[in-house]
């Protein structure tokens, strides 16, 4: 199969009918405004953005290298009301980069290779966003171990249908959102729905987490996934039809997953198990199903959490 490859302004110069592209190589595609999915290739001659036509079938592709909107070391900086989109962040990395003391406020950010908002660093805060279809995840962040981030806040956003098309597995990292390394991170009011993997998810050294007042629907791994972490309340949040996409069995695809995670509090949650997986799993070997627990795990403690009230519709 015959490669070529050119950019806008070379296009721009030709009739469309003698433009004949086959195939292309490209680092990011988005394929009618649709992201299409990963790269085949890389040189580093590359325009930072192309646009390609195929006059075969009279669909546009587009495709960028430019990773971010915003990054930089400034503090207090604010991004508001914008929408940031076809960005090609490398994994773990933002369309929009926050740094310390950052607010990201009322936007729209899309079609980005790998995360749509990483937020690193103190008093950074991602508030009322629509966060949708980016490859990776929707967003995440904290600090680069060893380092803490303390008081993050990320509230009020719309984080949706993140983690389908980038071709990075979910299960080490994708879906809505993940951080790491905090102290103190509040994630409150979210909506996060329809990704491909966890909903709201911390991972390795997070203390003093508060998951409150989320809803967290159709997520095909997890609703809220708390792991190698401790000293967190997850309350008054609703769960319905997690965990459906996870072919792993056991207690794995639990609306809510409480994995490795010390002096949890969990209380006044609504789990809905219809067309999703498991309802709670809370400690190492220890399955709950009831929307209050709490869970100890220090050093020789394998006890079941408590089980109280319940407010779960079985399957």
């Amino acid at each position: 199969m015959t490669r070529m490859r050119f950019n806008a302004v070379e296009a721009a110069r030709k009739p469309f009918d003698e433009v004949n592209v086959m195939h292309m190589v490209v680092e990011r595609e988005m394929y009618d405004g649709t992201p299409a999915g990963g790269y085949e290739g890389r040189t580093d001659d590359k325009p930072r953005w192309s646009i390609f036509w195929d006059c075969d079938n009279g669909h546009l592709i587009e495709a960028t290298k430019l990773p971010d909107a915003f990054h930089g070391t400034a503090v207090n900086v604010t991004v508001q009301g914008l929408t940031v989109e076809r960005y090609a962040p490398q994994i773990q990395d933002g369309a929009i980069a926050a740094g310390k003391g950052w607010t990201v406020r009322d936007c729209v950010v899309r079609w980005n290779y790998a995360l749509g908002i990483s937020g690193r660093g103190d008093g950074c805060q991602i508030i009322d966003n629509y966060v949708h279809d980016n490859g990776q995840m929707g967003m995440g962040g904290g600090a680069h171990s060893p380092g803490i981030a303390f008081g993050m806040v990320v509230q009020g956003n719309e984080i949706a249908n993140n983690g389908y098309w980038s071709n990075i597995d979910v299960l080490w990292e994708g879906g809505g959102c993940k951080f790491a390394n905090t102290d103190g991170l509040v994630l409150s009011g979210n909506y996060a729905h329809d990704n491909k993997g966890t909903g709201l998810w911390t991972d390795i050294n997070n203390i003093r987490t508060l998951y409150e007042n989320n809803v967290l629907v159709r997520n095909t791994i997890n609703g809220i996934s708390h792991e190698i972490s401790y000293d967190a309340i997850i309350r008054n949040n609703t769960f319905w039809g997690n965990g459906a996409g996870d072919t792993r069995g056991w207690l794995w695809g639990a609306d809510l997953n409480i994995q490795n995670s010390c002096n949890c509090d969990i209380y006044g949650n609504r789990i809905e198990m219809t067309g999703g997986g498991n309802g709670a799993y809370v400690g190492m070997m220890v399955a709950v199903f009831a929307s209050s627990a709490t869970s100890n795990c220090a050093p020789g403690n394998d006890e079941p959490a408590t089980r109280s009230s319940l407010a779960m519709i079985p399957r």
